[in-house]
Protein backbone atom coordinates (compact mmCIF):
# COMPACT_ATOMS: atom_id res chain seq x y z
CA UNK A 1 0.00 0.00 0.00
CA UNK A 2 2.72 2.07 0.50
CA UNK A 3 5.16 1.44 -2.30
CA UNK A 4 3.63 4.02 -4.91
CA UNK A 5 3.51 6.76 -2.07
CA UNK A 6 7.30 6.10 -1.48
CA UNK A 7 8.34 5.75 -5.06
CA UNK A 8 5.86 8.93 -5.95
CA UNK A 9 7.70 10.66 -2.84
CA UNK A 10 11.41 10.12 -4.56
CA UNK A 11 10.28 10.76 -7.81
CA UNK A 12 9.15 14.36 -6.18
CA UNK A 13 12.75 14.68 -4.69
CA UNK A 14 14.71 14.19 -7.55
CA UNK A 15 13.01 16.81 -9.09
CA UNK A 16 12.97 19.05 -6.50
CA UNK A 17 16.81 18.63 -6.81
CA UNK A 18 17.14 18.03 -10.26
CA UNK A 19 14.77 20.49 -12.22
CA UNK A 20 16.22 23.86 -10.82
CA UNK A 21 19.84 23.33 -10.52
CA UNK A 22 19.60 22.33 -14.84
CA UNK A 23 16.97 25.10 -15.20
CA UNK A 24 19.52 27.60 -13.58
CA UNK A 25 22.64 26.60 -15.19
CA UNK A 26 20.45 26.77 -18.96
CA UNK A 27 19.09 30.20 -18.34
CA UNK A 28 19.22 32.77 -20.70
CA UNK A 29 20.00 36.53 -19.69
CA UNK A 30 16.73 38.49 -19.50
CA UNK A 31 18.35 41.81 -21.05
CA UNK A 32 22.26 42.30 -20.12
CA UNK A 33 21.31 40.66 -16.54
CA UNK A 34 21.45 37.04 -15.23
CA UNK A 35 18.20 35.63 -14.70
CA UNK A 36 18.99 32.85 -12.91
CA UNK A 37 16.99 33.50 -9.63
CA UNK A 38 13.98 34.07 -11.37
CA UNK A 39 14.48 30.90 -13.22
CA UNK A 40 14.96 29.32 -9.42
CA UNK A 41 11.56 30.84 -8.32
CA UNK A 42 9.88 29.92 -11.22
CA UNK A 43 11.14 26.29 -11.20
CA UNK A 44 10.25 25.84 -7.19
CA UNK A 45 7.06 27.76 -7.51
CA UNK A 46 6.15 25.39 -10.67
CA UNK A 47 7.47 22.24 -8.50
CA UNK A 48 5.56 23.48 -5.38
CA UNK A 49 2.48 23.73 -7.51
CA UNK A 50 2.60 20.08 -8.18
CA UNK A 51 3.33 19.12 -4.60
CA UNK A 52 0.02 21.01 -3.08
CA UNK A 53 -2.12 19.14 -6.13
CA UNK A 54 -0.34 15.82 -5.20
CA UNK A 55 -1.20 17.10 -1.31
CA UNK A 56 -4.83 17.77 -2.29
CA UNK A 57 -5.31 14.19 -4.39
CA UNK A 58 -4.29 12.40 -1.44
CA UNK A 59 -6.23 14.58 0.93
CA UNK A 60 -9.23 13.40 -1.28
CA UNK A 61 -8.29 9.30 -0.88
CA UNK A 62 -6.66 8.94 2.43
CA UNK A 63 -7.02 11.75 4.97
CA UNK A 64 -4.30 11.23 7.14
CA UNK A 65 -1.62 11.62 4.78
CA UNK A 66 -1.66 15.26 4.70
CA UNK A 67 -2.48 18.24 7.21
CA UNK A 68 -3.04 20.25 4.36
CA UNK A 69 -5.69 18.91 1.62
CA UNK A 70 -8.35 19.69 -0.18
CA UNK A 71 -9.81 23.34 -0.75
CA UNK A 72 -6.36 24.96 0.73
CA UNK A 73 -4.02 22.92 -1.18
CA UNK A 74 -5.65 23.47 -4.70
CA UNK A 75 -6.15 27.55 -4.11
CA UNK A 76 -2.21 27.45 -3.12
CA UNK A 77 -1.26 25.13 -6.13
CA UNK A 78 -2.94 27.61 -8.56
CA UNK A 79 -0.91 30.31 -7.17
CA UNK A 80 1.97 28.40 -7.09
CA UNK A 81 1.55 27.97 -10.52
CA UNK A 82 0.49 30.97 -11.51
CA UNK A 83 3.92 32.46 -9.68
CA UNK A 84 6.14 30.18 -11.75
CA UNK A 85 4.16 30.39 -15.08
CA UNK A 86 4.64 34.16 -14.75
CA UNK A 87 8.27 34.12 -13.65
CA UNK A 88 9.28 31.64 -16.49
CA UNK A 89 7.84 33.73 -19.05
CA UNK A 90 9.05 36.89 -18.07
CA UNK A 91 6.02 38.80 -16.96
CA UNK A 92 5.74 41.04 -14.86
CA UNK A 93 2.64 39.69 -12.74
CA UNK A 94 4.86 37.01 -11.67
CA UNK A 95 6.89 38.79 -9.83
CA UNK A 96 3.99 41.05 -8.38
CA UNK A 97 2.47 37.47 -7.10
CA UNK A 98 5.67 36.47 -5.53
CA UNK A 99 6.54 39.51 -3.41
CA UNK A 100 3.05 40.52 -2.88
CA UNK A 101 2.80 37.40 0.37
CA UNK A 102 5.90 38.49 1.76
CA UNK A 103 5.47 42.30 1.68
CA UNK A 104 2.65 41.28 3.63
CA UNK A 105 4.16 39.24 6.00
CA UNK A 106 7.11 42.28 6.71
CA UNK A 107 3.84 44.88 7.30
CA UNK A 108 2.24 42.76 9.22
CA UNK A 109 4.97 42.44 11.80
CA UNK A 110 5.80 45.94 11.42
CA UNK A 111 2.74 46.49 12.31
CA UNK A 112 2.90 44.51 15.17
CA UNK A 113 5.88 45.92 16.51
CA UNK A 114 4.41 49.63 16.50
CA UNK A 115 1.26 48.27 18.29
CA UNK A 116 3.13 46.11 21.05
CA UNK A 117 6.10 48.22 21.29
CA UNK A 118 8.15 45.57 22.33
CA UNK A 119 10.13 42.76 20.67
CA UNK A 120 9.15 38.67 20.37
CA UNK A 121 10.94 36.13 18.75
CA UNK A 122 8.63 36.07 16.06
CA UNK A 123 9.06 39.43 15.34
CA UNK A 124 12.83 39.30 15.23
CA UNK A 125 12.30 35.73 12.32
CA UNK A 126 9.88 38.21 10.66
CA UNK A 127 12.51 41.04 10.22
CA UNK A 128 14.91 38.67 9.37
CA UNK A 129 12.38 36.84 7.01
CA UNK A 130 12.01 40.07 6.07
CA UNK A 131 15.85 41.26 4.55
CA UNK A 132 15.25 38.56 1.90
CA UNK A 133 12.22 39.69 0.28
CA UNK A 134 14.00 42.91 -0.17
CA UNK A 135 17.21 41.84 -1.82
CA UNK A 136 14.40 39.69 -4.23
CA UNK A 137 12.71 43.13 -4.58
CA UNK A 138 16.20 44.69 -5.65
CA UNK A 139 17.21 41.87 -8.20
CA UNK A 140 13.19 42.04 -9.40
CA UNK A 141 13.85 45.66 -9.84
CA UNK A 142 16.45 45.81 -11.86
CA UNK A 143 15.26 43.45 -14.19
CA UNK A 144 11.51 45.04 -14.27
CA UNK A 145 12.43 47.23 -17.46
CA UNK A 146 13.06 43.95 -19.31
CA UNK A 147 9.70 42.14 -18.21
CA UNK A 148 6.92 42.05 -20.49
CA UNK A 149 3.15 43.61 -19.78
CA UNK A 150 1.46 41.85 -22.75
CA UNK A 151 1.57 38.39 -24.39
CA UNK A 152 4.94 39.19 -26.15
CA UNK A 153 8.39 38.66 -25.35
CA UNK A 154 10.40 41.78 -24.14
CA UNK A 155 12.47 43.30 -26.88
CA UNK A 156 15.76 43.40 -25.01
CA UNK A 157 15.24 39.30 -24.70
CA UNK A 158 15.08 38.63 -27.95
CA UNK A 159 18.19 41.06 -28.62
CA UNK A 160 20.24 39.14 -26.29
CA UNK A 161 19.37 35.76 -28.03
Amino acid sequence: MYFPLVILSMAFLVALAGAPWYAVNHSRPIGDLPYCWGTWVAVTSLISAAGMITLALLGLVWKPATPLGGPEAVVLAGYNYLVGLGLWRRKRYGVVLHLAPVKGVAITSLMMLATKGQISVGMLWAAIYGVFPALEFIYFKKRWKYMSRDGKIAAAVEVVQ
